[in-house]
Formats: C-alpha cells, structure tokens, sequence
C-alpha cells in the first residue's frame, strides 16, 4: 500500500516546479505553447501514476490523467481533469456543458472535506 501524503505538508513552492519547467522549455527550446496549452500536452501524455492523498480525516487517491467529480453542500457536480507530477496533483475543472477546460492549478486548499468524501472517479 502507498504512502498517504498528508495535503497540508504540501510545500507550497513545489508547486511551481511544472511552471518553472515550462519556463526552462520556452527559452531553450523556444516552444511556441503557453503554459496551459503545455499543461494540457504533459496531460494527455502522461502515465498512469496514482498517489494517495489525506485531507485531515478524508484519505483519497488521484490518478495521472483521470477525470473525476466532487459534489459540494448544494450537491451541484463539479468535474476535474488531474496530473501528478511526482506526487504533487494539479487539477483543471471542466465545464462539461460549454465543453470548456480551465487553467490548471495546484491542489491544496480547491476542496472541502465534505467535497472530499463526495469524490469520485469518472469513466
């Protein structure tokens, strides 16, 4: 069984690891992409990484490239995309009636707990 990583011991600098890669990438090899276009490239390539998340008392685990939603106190769906990088989850909601992605953004502090027991793997 995997290590459960607790989300608050997150360093919140480890965070901008993909967007200081990205940055590396534009000046060396002058990709032509911004950040979340690059995002959603790293995404769609990604491998089938899972790490295992707390919250406090809420364990849970995310996968690299799945979709999932979470439903919050007025039961209203809201669905996400996710990527790990190493073990540290970025997400992007999706709004699936417009079939728009949002950016992509770091983890901590995006749900509540009670969001948390609501989450569930898509597909």
């Amino acid at each position: 069984m995997q290590q459960r990583i607790e989300i608050a011991s997150l360093e919140k600098e480890r965070f901008v690891e993909l967007f200081d890669e990205w940055r590396r990438e534009v000046a060396v090899k002058a990709i032509p992409l911004g950040y979340d276009e690059w995002m959603d490239q790293r995404f769609a390539r990604g491998s089938e990484a899972t790490a295992s998340f707390r919250q406090r008392s809420v364990s849970f685990e995310l996968s690299h490239g799945g979709h999932y939603e979470v439903r919050g106190a007025d039961r209203k769906r809201r669905v996400f995309r996710c990527q790990l990088s190493g073990h540290l989850p970025y997400i992007s909601f999706v709004n699936l009636e417009r079939g728009i992605f949002y950016p992509w953004i770091s983890f901590p502090s995006v749900f509540t707990q009670a969001e948390l027991v609501s989450l569930k793997r898509l597909g």
